[in-house]
């Protein structure tokens, strides 16, 4: 994807007022991309899991309609673990880390942008309770911003994650983990091209929340 003449004014992504800290938009090809202006780790070195997991806590109890799809994905209490101390995220190195760490500021906007669904078993029961009816896997996009010296927003560097959801037993949905976090190749925007369009969630879908109640659990439902 050839991104580098995609903008051509940088207020589209970056509001010096850090009022849209988090954007949606879509490339020349209508895809979505997830915009995180909320950089809450600078540094890719000594990132502190323990803290993302309670800053994580804050989604528990939520649920997200993906637009591609218009299924519900439920957080539950499992999902603050796995995204911390998963055996992808020991893994990680550099850049890739580093993102993964700073994702947690769009969560809901990373479920809701969510696409390529691809069903998968557990297979020789590796997760037996956890996801004994399955898996479903989905592609997300988002971007993470890079400053020069004196801090000026010089481009945002591109990444894709795979969104992993469990099938539960009580037939909902529930998010798991994002893993294989890696920047994509040629994967930049510079701050000086134009946006083919942006798009606020409120216009992707309703604005709205309520509260349902799931199996004695209550969650917060975004669509």
């Amino acid at each position: 994807m050839n991104t580098e003449n995609l903008l051509e004014e940088q207020d589209v992504f970056y509001d010096k007022d850090e009022k849209y800290n988090i954007r949606v938009i879509q490339d020349e090809n209508g895809k979505n991309i997830v915009i995180i202006n909320d950089i809450r780790f600078k540094s890719r070195r000594n990132i502190d899991w323990n803290q993302i997991e309670d800053c994580l806590k804050e989604y528990i109890g939520k649920c997200y309609q993906i637009i591609e799809t218009s299924e519900t994905i439920y957080i539950g209490t499992d999902f603050t673990d796995e995204f911390s101390h998963s055996v992808d995220t020991k893994k990680m190195k550099g850049i890739n880390i580093k993102a993964k760490a700073n994702a947690i500021a769009a969560i809901g906007e990373l479920v809701q942008v969510a696409t390529n669904k691809s069903i998968f078993e557990d297979y020789n029961g590796k997760h037996k309770s956890k996801a004994r009816y399955g898996w479903h896997r989905y592609d997300t996009r988002f971007g993470i911003p890079v400053y020069d010296e004196e801090g000026n927003l010089e481009r945002y560097n591109i990444f894709s994650a795979r969104m992993l959801v469990r099938c539960d037993a009580d037939g909902l949905l529930y998010l798991y983990d994002f893993v294989r976090t890696k920047k994509k190749r040629a994967g930049r925007l510079s701050n000086r091209c134009t946006v083919v369009n942006f798009v606020p969630l409120h216009k992707m879908i309703h604005e709205s929340k309520t509260v349902v109640k799931q199996n004695d659990v209550s969650f917060t439902y975004f669509f």
